[in-house]
């Protein structure tokens, strides 16, 4: 059995995906399975922190009516991954009852 894998589901972690790759749409082909680097998180987290929310909105990526509570689920996925010595977050779209550890 390989090593576990910390896969994303849900709003948060699709969003960050759409983040990563400036897309405006949903779509679930090119979100599902993006892998985003624990730097490439943490970027994001920086980031995002460092705007306002009017600048937020104006992301690529982030729904105007997400830019307000983006930022604890991206500082949790960050905080996750910086204790456990994660290196990678796979993003899925499809919820819990799809998966679990792997």
């Amino acid at each position: 059995m390989g090593a576990p894998r910390f896969v994303g589901t849900g709003g948060t972690a699709s969003i960050l995906a759409r983040m990563e790759g400036q897309w405006d749409d949903f779509d679930r082909g090119r979100i599902e399975g993006m892998r985003l680097s624990r730097d490439r998180v943490r970027w994001h987290v920086e980031r995002l922190w460092s705007l306002p929310l009017a600048e937020r909105q104006q992301v690529p990526g982030l729904p105007v009516d997400r830019a307000d509570v983006i930022l604890p689920g991206v500082a949790i996925y960050e905080a996750v991954m910086e204790r456990f010595g994660i290196g990678e977050l796979r993003v899925s779209t499809r919820g819990l009852r799809f998966a679990a550890v792997l």
